[in-house]
């Protein structure tokens, strides 16, 4: 492996007379390690996958229709897939 010299005041790493930030030097060093790419890559945090994900749309409704669900509080969009639902027989 080459030899390394790092300069701590300014961040920067020589590698093979090369300059490379810490940031640019560990992501040289993680992609060769595929499996901990992959490993990262899945746990990365969020939302698990959904097996029937939601669409996302954009629609035009009145101020009076949208005042009434979000003065509920939170969850007004869903409290509005279910009353489309409901409207539609599902």
């Amino acid at each position: 492996m080459a030899e390394l010299a790092t300069d701590l005041k300014s961040g920067n790493v020589m590698q093979d007379g090369k300059r490379f930030g810490l940031g640019q030097l560990f992501i040289r060093r993680l992609w060769a390690l595929p499996e901990l790419v992959e490993s990262i890559r899945k746990n990365l945090g969020g939302r698990p996958k959904s097996i029937n994900p939601k669409v996302a749309v954009s629609i035009r409704l009145d101020p009076q229709v949208v005042d009434a669900f979000t003065a509920k509080g939170e969850g007004w969009q869903s409290r509005i897939n279910e009353t489309l639902q409901k409207a539609i027989g599902l």
